[in-house]
């Protein structure tokens, strides 16, 4: 993770992260796979690219699984 994005492996635990390093033409579908994953409380998974540190452009494959409390938060 940090070799690919230049961020730390803490980061990668933040739905922002995803979108901040996202190409601009992607972040709304991302938002809108990760919205829906949550509120049908389903597997999310989805590919984008992302620019490095270096400037290379890359493709990401990501998948999570939503973590609800009691409450559904």
């Amino acid at each position: 993770w940090s070799d690919m994005t230049g961020l730390d492996l803490e980061a990668a635990k933040s739905f922002q992260v995803y979108q901040n390093i996202s190409s601009p033409k992607e972040r709304e579908d991302l938002k809108s796979l990760w919205d829906c994953s949550i509120r049908e409380q389903k597997p999310f998974s989805h590919e984008f690219t992302y620019q490095r540190p270096d400037g290379s452009i890359r493709h990401f494959f990501t998948q999570a699984l939503p973590d609800m409390d009691a409450e559904g938060q």
